[in-house]
């Protein structure tokens, strides 16, 4: 019986462990459209309005690219999610990335501040009429030789580090598409401003496929042990 409940802690806390580190930074801020047209392609009546976005990041993982020059890295996030209007629009594609630029600033290419950005790359169609082609949300890219990172790890995503940095800015890419061919007929940059993060929460911890499987073998394992020892039993 002893074995039985060490294994079966075992199984979920590793499955727990897997997702400990994920968290939802919830940021508020503020949309600023060139015209009504394109303030009308989100529901709204006004060219300047309230927006959210959501962001699922794991501060533990380790990042997919080394440094360079300047002091910079990137990481994937779980997903993002943006509500302008009553449109809500996410991206697959793209990063969190980390420039702890002041160690670097005498280099020609270093960034000369500290910059913490969320951008999101795949495009998304908005209605019959708009393509968003990008989106980039930073924190600190305005403030020169401002020094807020101490390195470019993951664990800087976090309430302290957007509190020191104070309000970051953006942009999306907003294109007008054609309702009939599909066909891009322009755009603009739309203006994203006063973003700060709001709360923080724990993500609910949903096992991925890999994590199902292993859980169902180490309960077919225990469910065999059990049986092979009342065999046993039985036996004698």
């Amino acid at each position: 019986m002893k074995k039985l409940a060490i294994v079966i802690f075992s199984i979920f806390g590793f499955s727990s462990l897997l997702s400990a580190q994920a968290q939802t930074f919830n940021f508020g801020g503020q949309v600023n459209f060139n015209d009504l047209d394109e303030a009308a392609g989100f529901g709204l009546s006004s060219t300047v309005t309230d927006f959210t976005f959501s962001v699922i990041f794991d501060t533990a993982q380790s990042s997919p690219s080394g440094d360079r020059v300047g002091g910079s890295q990137s990481f994937d996030f779980e997903s993002i999610s943006y509500t302008i209007g009553d449109v809500t629009f996410g991206h697959s594609v793209g990063a969190v990335r980390f420039s702890d630029g002041i160690e670097g600033s005498t280099s020609d290419d270093a960034t000369p501040s500290d910059v913490l950005g969320i951008t999101g790359n795949d495009n998304v169609e908005i209605g019959n009429t708009f393509t968003i082609f990008s989106t980039g949300v930073f924190f600190g890219a305005d403030i020169p030789f401002f020094d807020v990172l101490n390195n470019t790890s993951a664990s800087n995503f976090n309430a302290d580090v957007f509190n020191a940095f104070g309000p970051g800015s953006g942009m999306f890419l907003l294109f007008d598409r054609d309702p009939v061919t599909g066909n891009i007929t322009g755009g603009d940059n739309v203006d994203l401003s006063n973003i700060t993060l709001t709360s923080v929460g724990a993500v609910s911890a949903v096992p991925e496929p890999a994590t199902w499987l292993m859980m169902v073998l180490g309960f077919a394992c225990v469910g065999l042990a059990r049986k092979r020892r009342v065999g046993k039993f039985v036996n004698t």
